[in-house]
Formats: structure tokens, C-alpha cells, sequence
């Protein structure tokens, strides 16, 4: 599907949120290791805002669009994947926050390899098939996961932060 006036698609949606934790857990890992707990709480915003938010947004908008004859299996799947997901979040920020530096690194590892696995599947398995729904299909998708975001999704809710710190 392409993009409609310069808009992101759905689907650049989701990838792009892939595309932010490929950074951000190696960067919560670095930072759990090196004690930058500046690094470790923007982190952790991410996971508990934007990466649970991206689990609605499959689950919501864009799994019910495909053939559950076809992809039913697999969905379910990943949907259980997100809750087991969403635990180990939700432990690994319960951790931090005690001051279990030991706990939050091992969590943060775990978490790590679930969810390149878990990417790695939905990307070569359904990304595919999101691609090829038709564009007025998507085009609501894309509304509901924007409503989804602080400011209707025009980035008005989006923390930015200097990369390439010392």
C-alpha cells in the first residue's frame, strides 16, 4: 500500500516502531550496564507507552483486517506473545524502580530476544499480507492507530532526545 499524501501508512507505522525498539533495547541494555539511569527511564517510557500502545494497534486495527482461515493461528499467537510481553514490561519497570539493577538487566535481556523474535515473525510473515489489503482498508487502520497517539498522532506526544551521548 502506498503512502497518501505524504502520510505514513499503517503498516510504515508499525515498522517504524519496530525500527525504534531495535534501538532502544541494545540502548536499555548499555544503559543498565553503565548505570545511565536517565537512558534506562526513557527506555522504559518507551515500552510501557509506545510499544504497548503498537500491541492495540496490531490487536485493534490491523490483525482483524486479516483471514483468520489464514492467519488465525499465528495471531493468536502473537496476541498471547504481547501479553507475555506486556509482563515481563511490567516486571522489568517493577524491578527498576525497587532499585534491582540485577533483576531489570536479566528482564531486559529476556525481553530483548522475545521481542526480536517475535518482530522477526510478524514482519516475515504478516507484513506481507498487511501490505497487499487495499489502501482504503489501511487508510482506517491508520486513523484509529493515530487517534491512538498523544495529539491525534501529529507527534505532539512524542519525547525526543539527543542520540550520541557520552
Amino acid at each position: 500500500a502506498k503512502k497518501s499524501s505524504g502520510r505514513r501508512t499503517a503498516l510504515e507505522m508499525l515498522t517504524r516502531c519496530h525500527q525504534r525498539l531495535d534501538g532502544v533495547m541494545p540502548e536499555l541494555a548499555a544503559a543498565l550496564a553503565n548505570g545511565d539511569d536517565e537512558i534506562v527511564d526513557e527506555s522504559l517510557a518507551f515500552l510501557n507507552g509506545s510499544l504497548l500502545r503498537h500491541f492495540v494497534d496490531e490487536e485493534e486495527s490491523v490483525f482483524p483486517l486479516l483471514s483468520r482461515s489464514a492467519y488465525g493461528p499465528l495471531i493468536d499467537r502473537l496476541m498471547t506473545e504481547h501479553r507475555s510481553h506486556a509482563g515481563t514490561i511490567e516486571a522489568l519497570t517493577s524491578a527498576w524502580r525497587r532499585g534491582d539493577r540485577r533483576a531489570a538487566t536479566s528482564l531486559a535481556a529476556e525481553l530483548a530476544t522475545a521481542l526480536e523474535h517475535h518482530s522477526q515473525l510478524e514482519e516475515s510473515i504478516l507484513w506481507p499480507a498487511i501490505g497487499n489489503l487495499d489502501v482504503a482498508t489501511l487508510e482506517l487502520a491508520r486513523s484509529e492507530m493515530r487517534a491512538r497517539r498523544p495529539g491525534g498522532g501529529r507527534g505532539l506526544g512524542r519525547r525526543r532526545r539527543a542520540r550520541g551521548r557520552s
